[in-house]
């Protein structure tokens, strides 16, 4: 009877010895699993800050590109309107003189 007991409690042993091994292997895949997946979560966040930090830089300068090009075109109208300014001043000029010369050649053809 005592050898029954023995070999149900050495039964229970190895029971127990099997589902705890099974119990420690699905423990270590699960925190292998759950490490990879904080690693993958890790390096997405780590990428998405770099993208982020090359957006915000490539925004930048086009900003600064924009604000050039923007004080080029304002230094360009404003070069564009002395001209006109001074091809206005010059066309009066050219009409003034030009009736001038029609008048002293109107006058010496009467003489």
């Amino acid at each position: 009877h005592s050898n029954d007991i023995i070999a149900t409690i050495e039964d229970l042993l190895k029971r127990f010895k099997g589902i705890k091994d099974t119990l420690d292997q699905q423990e270590f895949d699960a925190n292998a699993m759950h490490d990879k997946k904080q690693l993958s979560l890790k390096n997405e966040i780590k990428f998405a800050e770099q993208e982020k930090a090359e957006k915000i830089a490539l925004a930048e300068a086009k900003r600064e590109e924009k604000e050039a090009k923007e004080g080029d075109k304002a230094q360009e109208t404003k070069n564009r309107n002395a001209d006109k300014s001074f091809q206005d001043v010059l066309v009066t000029e050219c009409q003034e003189k030009a009736q001038l010369w029609d008048q002293r050649s109107a006058t010496r053809a009467a003489e």
